[in-house]
């Protein structure tokens, strides 16, 4: 049994609609039938024949997060400009330091700061070593080592 879609594999979307009637439409239904749950649409700028938009859609997996990128890269009159994982976006640079680096207002921010996102996090550390540098503060630490003397 696959796992519903949760905050802990949310992608941020951000797309490029054509300014007409149904395109939103089109989008969120692609996107529903690709088994992602938007979480939340941003609001929006237009541009003349085009709108900007930012959303956030819940995932159950990477995998899933691969299917629901497709499904928009799909949709007609939608341009994917970007996206990302959320969990790994919060954790660029390390995620903790004395303080959050990141506001922890709710338990949707926890779940990706803390458990379960930093096991999503440590895991793809662990197959490889050289994303440390990238999610940890790793590259912003020095260490200074004596033997006391």
């Amino acid at each position: 049994m696959s796992r519903p879609p949760a905050t802990q594999y949310s992608i941020h979307l951000q797309v490029t609609l054509d300014n007409v009637p149904g395109v939103l439409g089109r989008l969120a239904t692609e996107i529903g039938a690709a088994g992602g749950n938007i979480f939340a649409v941003d609001a929006f700028v237009a541009k003349g024949a085009k709108l900007d938009r930012d959303m956030v859609v819940n995932c159950s997996s990477v995998e899933h997060q691969s299917e629901v990128v497709a499904a928009v890269e799909n949709t007609p009159g939608v341009t994917l400009r970007a996206w990302w994982d959320r969990t790994f976006r919060k954790h660029e640079g390390g995620k903790i330091e004395v303080l959050s680096l990141y506001p922890v207002g709710d338990q949707d921010d926890l779940s990706m700061m803390y458990t379960p996102g930093v096991a999503r996090v440590c895991n793809a550390i662990a197959a490889d070593e050289s994303l440390a540098d990238e999610y940890t503060i790793r590259k912003n630490t020095v260490a200074i080592v004596s033997d006391g003397t």
